[in-house]
């Protein structure tokens, strides 16, 4: 898989989860039940040789317990995917290349999926995978699943708003940093229909 694809898919891995001061773990049932969000992203693929760093901006939109929609952004503003998740199942609205075209788009289908796990796992979306885990340390909450890592600190002091994430896979690294947050945000339930 061409790194350029895997920095420009996993472009707005990014999260928000429902937290409460003085507990010891996430929220799991709907503290919140929409969230908006604008993002700075910084993904760093592992190579062979190295690495290959992107950064880059991401819009998200989440509406709980299973849906979210993500419009992945490249230089200039330019949309380089929109993908709708409901309950697990990714589908590409709109893409530069498309999942279904060739090599590179099953590089891209690939990534997708993973995209869709990482940003499930932190808003600890339905449906859960077996074995996911929460706890908290410090300001530091940490859910794990098989295959990923995320990490969520600097809370801004109402639930479902973070400043900071930490995404981490086998193949990547991702750096998140919100620079809006909108929790129970009025959202177009269109965005989340086929």
């Amino acid at each position: 898989m061409k790194a350029s694809a895997f920095a420009f898919a996993l472009l707005a891995a990014c999260a928000h989860v429902a937290y409460v001061p003085g507990t010891t773990a996430l929220v799991e049932h709907p503290a919140w039940t929409t969230l908006s969000a604008q993002h700075r992203v910084t993904v760093r693929v592992r190579l062979e040789h190295g690495t290959d760093t992107r950064t880059l901006r991401g819009l998200v939109a989440v509406q709980r317990p299973g849906s979210f929609r993500l419009r992945a952004l490249g230089p200039a503003g330019l949309t380089l995917f929109d993908l709708l998740v409901r309950d697990g199942q990714p589908k590409v609205v709109s893409a530069i290349r498309r999942p279904d075209q060739g090599a590179s788009g099953k590089a891209l289908d690939d990534v997708i999926h993973s995209l869709a796990a990482d940003l499930a796992c932190a808003y600890l979306l339905s449906p859960a995978p077996d074995g996911r885990a929460v706890t908290r340390q410090g300001d530091v909450v940490e859910v794990k699943e098989p295959g990923r890592t995320v990490q969520l600190t600097r809370f801004a002091g109402t639930p479902a708003t973070w400043r900071h994430a930490e995404i981490e896979t086998p193949k990547y690294h991702v750096t998140v940093e919100v620079d809006e947050a909108e929790v129970d945000a009025t959202l177009d339930p269109a965005m989340f229909a086929d």
